[in-house]
């Protein structure tokens, strides 16, 4: 990671003395072992970004489609406003402008990312944990919950039968036809060399001349 720092007007990127690493699981480990050295793992929270174009919270101006609007006033011009009073698109104040760090917004934008980083669930339920509390015990206990207990928008599975039990079922009655077969080919051999008399080779070549 690199933290960007201005000298003399130009921007520098220095590294940090941190790395981002992606565990499988629901579970953070305390620490990990990198190159024989114990590192201590913290959570990482996803920095809240905002707009500088259209004042949107989510994207970034590079990112943006909407139109520009003056970060003082909020409203919709090319050019920054030169005179032009502060007033929040989001909270209406006239106390601050839109991109303000006091404004009720960012701090609610910031603590859905702490939720999304803890409780590792998506942007819409981190909402609904920093809007009702008592969400954040239904989210730990399970993810589904509220979802799977609607028997109309997720209905019960029809069980099967098992597909290897018939498989199976159905080769040994196979096999079990085939030993038939085979007995009573072999029973059949046996009554015919009884009853079938033996005749030598010479008499029936005599027999032919």
């Amino acid at each position: 990671m690199f933290r960007k720092v201005i000298k003399d007007g130009v921007i520098e990127k220095i590294p940090r003395q941190m790395i981002i690493v992606t565990f499988a699981g629901n579970k953070i480990p305390q620490f990990i072992y990198i190159n024989k050295v114990r590192c201590p793992v913290d959570t990482y929270v996803h920095p809240v970004m905002q707009c500088y174009n259209c004042l949107r919270y989510g994207h970034s101006a590079s990112q943006c489609k909407g139109k520009k609007k003056c970060r003082n006033c909020g409203k919709e011009n090319d050019n920054e406003c030169t005179q032009c009073d502060n007033f929040c698109i989001f909270c209406n104040s006239n106390s601050h402008n839109s991109t303000n760090r006091d404004c009720s917004e960012y701090k609610k934008q910031k603590r859905t990312k702490e939720a999304m980083a803890h409780l590792n669930i998506s942007f819409k339920e981190a909402e609904k944990v920093i809007d009702n509390p008592a969400y954040t015990s239904i989210v730990q206990k399970n993810r589904f919950a509220p979802l799977l207990s609607s028997t109309t928008e997720f209905p019960s599975l029809v069980s099967r039968p098992n597909a290897y039990s018939n498989i199976s079922q159905s080769s040994s009655k196979h096999l079990t036809s085939i030993a038939n077969i085979s007995n009573i080919a072999a029973s059949t051999r046996k009554k015919k060399t009884k009853n079938t008399p033996i005749v030598s080779y010479a008499y029936y070549r005599s027999k032919r001349i």
